[in-house]
């Protein structure tokens, strides 16, 4: 939309505002686990995805032997959205918050509104690389999975 703006005589061509667009809103899009008690959280800012987090905390359903399981380990945790690759981020818990992992797509898009499944994997000692944390990238060896 152009709006005419008049001064001195002359006019000159400005560009109005656009209008808000409820895609470029945050979305925010939250499933718990059942079997775990873990709340995943992701949240798109902006309609390009470039700011997206996941984030994964405990709920009061949460077992006891979960947040035993998670007291000194390395996790990752990502998010599987289809035809667009994901980060998968590992990093220690500091179980008294959530654990924020960015999601960064290789191309614009809002993540929040077309994910899938989201995972959350407890790291083991690599058998290859001494010092070193391997993660799993399959669902099956996950310690939550969420279906959005």
């Amino acid at each position: 939309m152009l709006g005419v703006l008049a001064g001195c005589g002359e006019e000159e061509e400005q560009q109005a505002a656009p209008p808000p667009d409820v895609l470029d809103e945050p979305l925010l899009r939250t499933e718990v686990d059942r079997e775990t008690g873990l709340v995943f959280q992701v949240r798109t800012p902006t309609l390009t995805g470039r700011e997206t987090t996941l984030a994964v905390a405990f709920s009061e359903r949460t077992p006891a032997n979960v947040r035993t399981q998670l007291s000194d380990a390395e996790v990752a945790a990502s998010c599987e959205l289809p035809g667009v690759p994901l980060q998968f981020q590992p990093g220690p818990w500091n179980l008294s918050e959530p654990f924020i992992t960015p999601l960064v797509p290789e191309r614009p898009i809002n993540v929040a509104q077309f994910v899938g499944t989201c995972m959350l994997v407890i790291g083991g000692s690599s058998e290859e690389q001494r010092g070193f944390t391997e993660f799993s990238e399959d669902p099956d060896d996950a310690l939550a999975v969420v279906e959005f």
